[in-house]
């Protein structure tokens, strides 16, 4: 697995920040629907519709206005939500030709067919199945994972709780977070949907949810003209979305300076005394991490505790899947599917530095 930007170690540990983020997976197989219109094609088509001040080049802000602009669909829509991700991927956002883009990379290409694949296998209902799905939940291009690590533990813990935020409206939809908040959300666009973290045929609950957030993210309200996912793309904390979401008070545990059996029980009681109260979890790397497919600064769902054989039950928002070289361990990784996968407490304290445990400490607004 690659990241399509270079994750970064938090200096402090109350501000630690989690980043990580998924690349874009490729296409299956293509042979199974008719290759889409090639992308400098769709490019061409569009440029003078997304280059608004008609200067030859597409400035960030006229990016995220394409992309927020329900007009572009299907191909219009994974060729410009392409263009937001590829000029993204180095941090630091810049103007784009259109002599650039009539001659992509082959990663822009491959992110353009990934995306209309995307967009293509993604339902437009709310709920598609009923309720929400943790299996179905796929962390995107976005360094959210601080995000959709808690929604995963939300739906996990007990879907109700976040189908029952979101209202059908008659223009749009009412987001209704736990602390209190209420956040109109009034569209989805195509390039929305594959942009944010993904539910596919899950249905469009996800999108929303992320979008709720995204436009109560600081900054919102004042004429900030920066990338609309900008606001939640450069890491934040669990604590935060917990806090949002689910409408209470948190606590962190610094893992990574204190070591012993005494403090090894108090993890133990702590995890199995939150899960059995239905509080959630959330663990974090830091920038230092060599066991296989364990992601450095990224922030993970801690889903269960077992007592008896002493392993923690773990899901990675990425929602991948792997299978180690060897035994399951600290040198081969461990057996994981649809990002779920057990650690021993003792692999779990030397990989993990963070912990976030939700309180009952009540933080409605």
């Amino acid at each position: 697995m690659k990241t399509s930007r270079a994750v970064q170690a938090a200096a402090v540990f109350i501000s630690w920040c989690f980043i990580c983020n998924y690349s874009l997976a490729k296409p299956k197989d293509e042979s199974v629907s008719p290759p889409p219109t090639p992308f400098a094609e769709v490019v061409k088509q569009n440029f003078s519709k997304w280059d608004k001040d008609d200067d030859g080049k597409l400035t960030p802000h006229e990016i995220s206005m394409a992309v927020d602009n329900t007009k572009f669909q299907d191909e219009s829509a994974a060729a410009i939500a392409a263009i937001r991700n590829f000029d993204h991927s180095g941090n630091q956002a810049h103007a784009m030709k259109l002599a650039d883009l009539i001659n992509p990379s082959k990663r822009l290409l491959s992110d353009y067919r990934a995306a209309l694949q995307r967009l293509r296998g993604a339902s437009r209902e709310l709920f598609a199945q009923k309720q929400p799905s943790i299996d179905a939940i796929k962390q995107q291009e976005m360094g959210d994972c601080y995000f959709v690590s808690v929604v995963g533990s939300m739906v996990y813990r007990n879907p109700s709780t976040v189908k029952n935020m979101i209202k059908k409206k008659d223009k749009g939809w009412l987001v209704e977070f736990r602390n209190g908040e209420k956040v109109p959300v009034q569209h989805v666009s195509d390039a929305d949907i594959i942009i944010c973290a993904y539910a596919g045929d899950n249905g469009l609950w996800l999108a929303i949810l992320e979008k709720a957030y995204r436009n109560d993210a600081k900054g919102t309200r004042q004429g900030d003209k920066r990338d609309r996912y900008d606001r939640i793309d450069n890491g934040g904390q669990a604590a935060s979305v917990i806090e949002k979401l689910d409408g209470h008070k948190t606590k962190g545990i610094d893992l990574s300076k204190r070591h012993g059996a005494e403090f090894a029980d108090t993890i133990r009681n702590d995890i199995k005394l939150a899960l059995h109260e239905n509080r959630l979890v959330n663990a974090g790397t830091g920038s230092k991490v060599t066991t296989p497919h364990i992601v450095p600064t990224h922030a993970y769902a801690v889903l269960g505790f077992n007592s008896k054989t002493d392993l923690v039950h773990v899901w990675n928002p990425w929602g991948n899947n792997f299978t180690p070289e060897g035994s399951d361990g600290l040198r081969n990784g461990y057996i994981t599917k649809d990002g779920q996968f057990d650690i021993p407490m003792k692999d779990f304290l030397q990989i993990y530095e963070e912990l976030t445990i939700e309180t009952r400490a009540s933080d409605r607004h």
